[in-house]
């Protein structure tokens, strides 16, 4: 079946890559469980790993990405922060030093000065220097704040979703990103929409790393081979476009579905299960199957129901 859409499909990799997210000093003290969102006051409250209640300004955070409670087009979730000791200017990463991260956010200040031995204690290859101790051991990815596509790395189906926000991290290697070369709407929706459909979910599971319990690894190495309709986004902009406007449609119905009345979301569910069909017909089209391959990936199906999901989820 590879062999025989390859004519007109190449692996990912060829058109974008797959890369992973930030890397905080230590999850247990930056990652934080967000309970409360003051915009007037510029802070949020929750609770991190070490069992602390806290208060700390926004602007010492980034919003994150965990790989938790997703599913396909899922709209930006703010209920993660990770503390983010930096400035991106520019497109490049610029360490904010400890006494004028204290000047800037008195209370992340004080929040990481209560913790400085326990977290020095914990994490072997922190900074020595008064000044730089609260910075990432591994600073890569940091001023890579664009458009893009979030990809959970282990997931018991393929599930893709976007985000626009420049304030929007991924956790490490919990939740990769998709990065093209045009992150334009149409663009950034058309490959999410492909990623999402039962044909790539198929071809992924076909080489991913098995886990347990029907879950898989779905990261560079198993994303990046797969066949993928890359000739539309330069020769197809109509069919880019349709893709898109479909994936902005199922993400507007989902985040309906969220919050509607149980007899509302009666309807809303058949109205995606109608939208996901004509999804996986113009996936088949961009991959230009002939009718007996379309029946093929039909027949194999993905792992996961992408409607059914949600009562499980939101």
């Amino acid at each position: 079946m590879k062999d025989s859409i390859a004519k007109y499909n190449i692996p990912f990799g060829a058109f974008g890559k797959i890369r992973v997210g930030i890397q905080v000093l230590w999850v247990k003290a930056y990652h934080i469980k967000v309970t409360d969102i003051d915009e007037l006051k510029g802070t949020i409250k929750g609770k991190s790993g070490l069992g602390d209640s806290i208060e700390i300004e926004i602007g010492a955070c980034r919003s994150l990405v965990p790989n938790e409670k997703f599913y396909s087009f899922r709209k930006d979730v703010y209920d993660t922060y990770a503390i983010f000791p930096y400035d991106i200017i520019d497109e490049e990463k610029h360490p904010i030093l400890f006494d004028d991260f204290c000047t800037r956010f008195p209370l992340a200040g004080e929040y990481l000065r209560k913790y400085k031995t326990v977290i020095k204690k914990n994490v072997k290859q922190s900074a020595n220097d008064s000044q730089r101790w609260h910075l990432y051991t591994r600073e890569s990815h940091l001023e890579e704040n664009y458009s893009k596509i979030l990809i959970p790395m282990t997931a018991n189906d393929v599930y893709a979703s976007v985000t626009t926000s420049d304030y929007y991290y991924c956790d490490n290697s919990n939740v990769n990103y998709a990065d093209i070369p045009e992150k334009t709407i149409d663009n950034l929706y058309a490959v999410a929409a492909i990623f999402n459909s039962t044909i790539f979910s198929v071809l992924a599971r076909s080489i991913a790393n098995k886990q347990q319990n029907g879950y898989f690894k779905l990261n560079k190495q198993y994303l990046e081979p797969v066949l993928f309709p890359v000739y539309i986004f330069y020769k197809d902009k109509k069919l880019v476009k349709d893709l898109a406007i479909v994936g902005l449609e199922i993400e507007e119905k989902q985040d309906a579905y969220k919050y509607a009345l149980p007899s509302q979301q009666k309807r809303i569910k058949k109205n995606l299960n109608i939208l996901w069909d004509k999804l996986d017909r113009m996936v088949a089209q961009a991959y230009r199957l002939t009718d007996a391959q379309e029946k093929y990936f039909a027949s194999e199906g993905r792992n996961i129901n992408r409607t059914e999901i949600l009562d499980n989820v939101l």
